[in-house]
């Protein structure tokens, strides 16, 4: 059973547009990207938010540059909107587009933080409202913060990105080494997946794997 509720909007899908990243070196490919229109989703399990354009070939194209398409809702600790978010992007946009402005603020460690910026762009009389979908997200990240997480959790994690912020159809053996062996070494380094899954699962043995799945 799963036990983090994902609201309906998130399940659904809700428009933004997604600025670039401030503070970071951008490729020329990113810079004529953003902003971007997408579309914003929760995967149903709680590991990932993750967002996509409505041209598929699009998304194709951030896959194959590399472009940030997704963050772990583990990773996140605020959720800012307003004049508390991040101003750095608002320059190419009004600044009456300030109440619209969501930042998400995710660390992996205290000294790598990183600032995701949206720009709310589903305004009618029967929106939902930006401040509460930010807390939407910044509710459920917290739960997953504070929760104890076994085996398959940490598994799915890794795999999740491939399966719901990607454009492939298809799941097969090159994207479970592409998870295992994220460095890209070649052929020659590859790991094999009892290691890969010793080091997504922090030591636990391929056997017990295998058994818990079982």
């Amino acid at each position: 059973m799963n036990k983090y509720y994902v609201d309906y909007r998130f399940k659904e899908g809700v428009k933004f547009l997604k600025l670039g990243y401030p503070g970071e070196m951008l490729t020329d490919y990113e810079r004529r990207l953003y902003p971007l229109s997408v579309t914003v989703f929760i995967y149903p399990r709680a590991h990932i938010l993750y967002w996509k354009p409505p041209d598929k070939s699009d998304f194709a194209r951030m896959e194959w540059e590399g472009v940030p398409r997704y963050l772990y809702l583990q990773d996140i600790v605020d959720v800012r909107i307003g004049d508390e978010a991040d101003k750095s992007q608002i320059n190419e946009f009004s600044h009456s587009m300030n109440a619209n402005l969501m930042t998400i603020v995710t660390a992996e460690s205290y000294v790598n933080v990183h600032f995701t910026s949206f720009i709310y762009n589903d305004i009618g009389e029967n929106s939902t409202s930006l401040e509460t979908l930010a807390k939407l997200i910044f509710d459920l990240s917290q739960r997953v913060r504070r929760a104890h997480h076994g085996l398959l959790y940490h598994v799915w994690k890794k795999f999740t990105p491939l399966l719901y912020a990607s454009s492939n159809d298809m799941f097969n053996e090159f994207h479970i080494r592409q998870v295992l062996n994220p460095a890209k070494h070649s052929q020659t380094d590859e790991i094999s997946m009892e290691e890969g899954i010793r080091q997504i699962t922090n030591g636990v043995s391929f056997s017990n794997y295998l058994r818990i799945l079982s």
